[in-house]
């Protein structure tokens, strides 16, 4: 009996080990959801308040689309619709403003990327990921994700980033 145990939990390990790691394949319905906070620097003795420049004036970005991920050759296209607006928008008493009243673009984006259990890495921005509904061949059918700062094409720090996306 001890003997048979022991066979059989070798053959579990080997089954483990052999188990693919988690991927995704395929078309996704996605959402980028991007906020960035506003920098404000207040003099102490004027009390004069000044946005700062890196702190991209604050804005939120909403951008539903699709990404097809190709497990071939690790390469992604990412099509779809970003909406932006700027948190704060300075009106001057000339008519000018300074920031983003909201906006809507489509865009368009190519090129590597790659994954592990944990992350999730699109053109070099790595985000940490969960998956769901993983099927057998270790495919992902959802996941949600967060980026890691700093967001590659921003140079600033003040962004959080989520990323959900879900199998077509």
């Amino acid at each position: 009996m001890k003997k048979l145990f022991l066979i059989l939990s070798g053959a579990c390990l080997l089954c483990a080990s052999a188990e693919a790691a988690t991927t995704l394949s395929g078309n996704y319905a996605v959402q980028y959801i991007q906020s960035c906070q506003v920098v404000v620097n207040i003099d102490k003795t004027t009390g004069t308040v000044a946005f700062d420049k890196q702190s991209t004036d604050g804005f939120n970005n909403s951008s539903p689309g699709v990404i097809a991920f190709d497990q071939a050759d690790g390469t992604f296209t990412w099509n779809g619709t970003t909406d932006a607006v700027s948190v704060v928008l300075e009106q001057f008493s000339d008519g000018t403003k300074k920031g983003k009243e909201g906006q809507s673009a489509p865009f368009g984006e190519s090129g590597a990327w790659s994954n592990t259990d944990t992350t999730l890495t699109i053109d070099g921005s790595v985000y940490d990921v969960v998956y769901s509904g993983i099927d057998g061949g270790g495919v992902a059918h959802g996941f949600m994700a967060a980026l890691h700062l700093p967001l590659k094409h921003l140079p600033a720090n003040h962004c959080v980033v989520t990323l959900q996306g879900q199998a077509q």
